[in-house]
């Protein structure tokens, strides 16, 4: 018997590969970024529409945009988009997934791209407002401030 986890990464991971496939072709499974907050020079977003959540878990795409590219690997990196599972009930979080783009918004080259299925860790006091949208404990939802990938 599966558990749900089980069940949670299998759809996610399904989900993952229809939404890779389409990327590259017409993009039919629109989506939109929300702005999630800002600090220095670090813009957070969640594709909010692309939530999948079972029980006390949920599944989330996450984007952090630089307005100064960042240095990874010698190459320049200018956002990051990448996945993450909450368990809503204990309040954790793990990152699954992740891709690394030279420009704005998930555009321009792809630097790398990982599986990131790492260990839980316990949320901040204050958790962010992606794990608020994730979980369903937002207030009312920002505005849509572009279009996913």
């Amino acid at each position: 018997m599966k558990t749900l986890h089980g069940v949670l990464l299998a759809a996610s991971a399904a989900c993952l590969v229809a939404v890779s496939a389409q990327a590259a072709t017409d993009k039919p499974l629109a989506d939109r970024w929300i702005e999630t907050g800002a600090h220095k020079d670090v813009t957070r977003y969640v594709a909010a529409s692309a939530l999948v959540r079972q029980d006390d878990y949920a599944v989330i795409w996450r984007m952090q945009n630089y307005s100064s590219n960042r240095m990874v690997n010698n190459k320049p990196v200018g956002s990051i988009k990448y996945q993450v599972e909450y368990n809503c009930a204990s309040h954790q979080r793990r990152g699954l997934y992740y891709e690394m783009y030279s420009g704005p918004m998930a555009t321009g080259s792809l630097i790398a791209v990982g599986y990131d299925s790492d260990h839980w860790r316990a949320l901040p006091i204050s958790p962010s407002n992606a794990y608020q949208q994730a979980c369903g404990t937002a207030g009312a939802a920002p505005a849509v401030v572009a279009s996913a990938p």
